[in-house]
């Protein structure tokens, strides 16, 4: 995932059944660029891990902002209630454990709670959904 834009490595791990974790640091790499990852690409881990991207904001980042937390709420509140607090919204659809998830967030990254720094453009994203039990490799 190192080196891949945020939403793309979200994406391809989303699409292989795991989880993203999102956080964001300081770097001299371009802002939204995954600059590490955890665990490493190339091992095993259990479909529905949360595997860790380290993003790049930029050198001087601003201020950051607490996190509203979206869980339990539909996709339109979710993004709405993230919009109005100043952030950028991404959001992937995953398969739930429960028929109760259905239609809901059932996770965001960053969570909420957590401060994290409002961008103008699409370079901070929140994940919605949660993926179901099984085995895979991370790429």
């Amino acid at each position: 995932m190192t080196g891949q834009r945020q939403e793309a490595a979200q994406r391809t791990l989303n699409s292989a059944g795991f989880k993203s974790g999102v956080v964001y640091v300081p770097s001299d790499e371009s802002q939204g660029r995954v600059v590490s990852q955890s665990p490493a690409g190339g091992l095993t881990r259990r479909r529905g891990s949360r595997i860790q991207l380290n993003v790049s904001l930029r050198p001087n980042p601003g201020t950051q902002k607490v996190v509203p937390d979206v869980r339990g709420l539909d996709p339109q509140a979710a993004r709405a209630k993230l919009s109005s607090a100043g952030f950028n919204v991404q959001t992937l659809t995953q398969t739930v454990s429960s028929h109760g998830q259905n239609g809901k967030v059932v996770d965001e990254q960053p969570a909420g709670g957590r401060r994290a720094c409002p961008l103008h453009r699409d370079d901070l994203h929140w994940t919605l959904g949660l993926v179901g039990p099984g085995l895979d490799q991370i790429d």
